[in-house]
């Protein structure tokens, strides 16, 4: 038997502005003493992150780059694992294009792969459509060719869709028809950050793996592993953290 974990989006660097690092502090050590133990705990060698891994499209601050890489990215090392990240909106420089990306920055790590391109691939005999952000035209009708010929009872996706509730009476206007991805046995979409399933459909959104504001208080939130061999979901809750995000 073996196991992938899974995240949704980190937001790395969330709520910085101020100069206040206590929250950057958090997600590390989050990951650092919760998350990484856990996968290993549990055998995990692959990790697959819905995008979103830093908060600022415009500003990497050095200060955020610098923690992550001496403190997320030297303990994926030390684990021996391997983490496959599709782009979300937010790594992405322009709002109609993804040539222009802070994940290059990761590229450099053999155990950092950017799937920058609508890809199936294979975890232990189970193969995974890895899909990243649609930006522009170009970008929907590649993925428009990749569905019809994508031989994966599974995506992993950062999407837009049309008539989620992402705020209490406001649906999302844009983005992907449900019927577009009706296909698919399930679907593990990042994005949206609250823990929940799309209506009656077969998208799921992981939520972020914790509080990033009051919008997520209470709300439940946690991190993944997903059984290659039953594709049984297993949600590993994290620290508390209710109150925290002031």
């Amino acid at each position: 038997m073996s196991k992938i974990g899974m995240i949704g989006d980190p937001h790395i660097g969330a709520r910085i502005s101020g100069g206040s690092l206590f929250f950057l502090d958090y997600e590390l050590d989050y990951y650092t003493n919760v998350v990484f133990p856990k996968f290993k705990e549990n055998g995990v060698k692959n990790i697959l992150c819905t995008g979103d891994v830093f908060h600022s499209r415009k500003n990497l601050e050095i200060n955020v780059y610098d923690q992550f890489r001496k403190r997320f990215v030297s303990n994926l090392k030390e684990y021996g694992f391997t983490m496959w990240i599709i782009p979300g909106n937010h790594d992405l420089y322009y709002t109609d294009s993804s040539d222009v990306t802070s994940l290059s920055i990761l590229e450099e790590y053999d155990n950092i792969k950017i799937i920058r391109t609508p890809t199936v691939i294979q975890f232990d005999g189970l193969d995974i459509g890895m899909v990243p952000w649609i930006s522009n035209e170009e970008e929907q009708k590649v993925f428009d060719e990749f569905i019809k010929t994508a031989k994966t009872r599974i995506l992993f996706m950062h999407p837009e869709i049309k008539g989620f509730e992402y705020l209490p009476g406001v649906t999302q206007q844009k983005g992907l028809d449900i019927d577009t991805l009706i296909g698919f046995e399930i679907v593990y979409a990042g994005h949206f950050h609250g823990r929940q399933k799309f209506q009656d459909s077969n998208i799921f959104f992981l939520g972020t793996p914790y509080e990033l504001d009051w919008g997520d208080y209470g709300k439940e939130k946690g991190f993944y592993l997903l059984n290659t061999k039953t594709t049984q979901l297993e949600l590993s809750m994290p620290a508390k953290t209710s109150g925290s995000a002031s």
